[in-house]
């Protein structure tokens, strides 16, 4: 070589520089899996510890990912109230309804139960990040009210409906009416309909149609409801009201029978309705009464009676007596308490003549009252014990039809009306247009008798004539319930 020349670089590998190579390879490719492993163990914690779905979970066409069992709930229970599935079609009244309204309960807890159930597998961890696991919502359904629904959409020119087997009372006696076949909705239509809501979550429209259907259920379904509303029916209740036992008779016992369906129960309002009517006579308010007194305070006269309180206080326990009683046997008695509250008076002093004279009526201070002499044909009107009317001349029944004798009350007034009746020779009498009538007992009346011309005699049929200035005076002048006494 000569000299300042340069040798070749040669470059030797040896073994070990090609396992280094390979070993970064292998480093980085479990660094990678290690990080995904550990971004996939933080995503299992994540969803476990937090009690939230997992991915790809649905309840029917909603994802529910993410989202805690609290809230699926909440979603749920909100789309059940609020939203609507709009029917339509021919022979359908276009008609919106929420899934109650259709006769179905959305069971959200149950529902969200079944969601987290299905996708709590350890597979479900992986393969949720790439598959759905749907749950359909689950439906409770009330047959009857589907069955109410259904009928209720029909418009009202469908011809010749289909029936229902149904219990009812006729002639006092729980039967079973037989089903028929006829046009109508199929009630698992308005299932699917139920079922398409519940599962969209959100309002949306449905087709049907009117078609031949069979009643969806047989006549002998509903046998033993009758058997068992007719054994009700026919159970003796006696209800004791004081000294009286009151029995209800089949015709009211009717309405105390609920049948749901093939279940018989007892209405419990029926039973105290009919409870409360029979209990009506004895349960009252008070009435004051009023006494006439002496200056002693000795009582003279009752003028009106005092009427004590009495309700009934055992209503409710009456009502659970006689339900629980006819559930387990045949009859069922039970007593009415009742609670009486004190007497109520008013005490008024009865006035004394001013000039000592007996009067016929011993009235309270201010008292209206009428007094009618038969001996003289003389009637008087008083306040207390001062005359503000009369005396009056008037004419009186004759002896074959004597004016009734005694205390009496002024029961009824009219301004005018007809009089008729039988003369004690046996002939008819009209008088029409007779003014101011003040009946004071039974058809006997002070009235005005434009007629007579004279006084002081007999000849009515029982009433006392009076003038009719006088009687139109009278009739202004005294209540109804105003004293009467007639005397000789």
């Amino acid at each position: 070589m000569q000299a300042g020349s340069r040798l070749p670089r040669i470059t030797i590998l040896y073994p070990e520089d090609k396992m280094t190579k390979r070993k970064k390879t292998v480093v980085c490719l479990c660094a990678a899996l290690g990080i995904l492993a550990a971004a996939f163990v933080a995503y299992v914690l994540f969803f476990a510890l937090s009690a939230r779905a997992l991915p790809g979970t649905k309840i029917g066409n909603v994802s529910v990912t993410g989202m805690t069992r609290a809230q699926i709930c909440a979603e749920l229970e909100k789309s059940a109230q609020t939203e609507k599935v709009t029917f339509s079609g021919e022979g359908i009244r276009q008609t919106q309804a929420t899934l109650a309204d259709m006769g179905y309960t959305l069971d959200a807890r149950k529902t969200a139960d079944l969601a987290f159930a299905s996708g709590r597998s350890p597979i479900r961890y992986l393969t949720g990040l790439f598959t759905s696991d749907t749950t359909a919502p689950l439906l409770v359904a009330d047959a009857e009210k589907t069955q109410r629904f259904a009928d209720k959409i029909i418009v009202s020119t469908v011809k010749d409906r289909v029936r229902e087997p149904a219990v009812s009372a006729v002639n006092g006696k729980f039967t079973v009416t037989e089903g028929k076949p006829g046009r109508g909705v199929d009630p698992q239509d308005i299932e699917a309909g139920a079922r398409k809501l519940a599962a969209a979550q959100k309002s949306l429209s449905f087709p049907l149609q009117v078609k031949e259907i069979n009643p969806q259920r047989q006549a002998q379904e509903f046998s033993r409801a009758a058997n068992e509303a007719n054994r009700l029916l026919s159970a003796e209740v006696r209800l004791r009201v004081g000294e009286d036992t009151i029995s209800p008779t089949k015709e009211e016992k009717i309405p105390w029978v609920s049948i749901n369906q093939k279940d018989v129960s007892f209405n419990r309002d029926k039973v105290k309705e009919w409870i409360s009517a029979k209990t009506s006579e004895i349960s009252h308010g008070s009435t004051k009464g009023v006494r006439a007194v002496d200056k002693d305070g000795v009582v003279i006269r009752i003028i009106k009676k005092a009427v004590p309180e009495v309700h009934v206080t055992n209503s409710d326990e009456v009502v659970k007596i006689i339900i629980e009683q006819l559930e387990k046997n045949n009859g069922a008695t039970a007593e009415v308490k009742t609670k009486t509250g004190e007497l109520q008076w008013e005490d008024r002093i009865i006035e004394t003549s001013p000039d000592g004279k007996q009067l016929a009526y011993q009235p309270t201070a201010g008292e209206k009252w009428i007094d009618v002499n038969l001996s003289t044909f003389k009637m008087t009107a008083y306040e207390g014990t001062t005359v503000v009317r009369g005396p009056i001349t008037v004419v009186t029944g004759t002896n074959r039809t004597p004016t009734a004798e005694g205390t009496f009350k002024i029961w009824h007034k009219t301004a005018k009306q007809d009089m008729r009746g039988t003369g004690p020779d046996g002939t008819p009498y009209l008088t029409k247009d007779v003014p101011w009538n003040m009946f004071f007992k039974g058809s006997y009346a002070i009235h005005g008798a434009p007629w007579w011309h004279s006084w002081g005699f007999q000849a009515s049929h029982g009433c006392v004539n009076t003038p009719v200035p006088h009687a139109k005076w009278l009739y202004d002048w005294a209540p109804q319930g105003t004293t009467v006494v007639v005397h000789h």
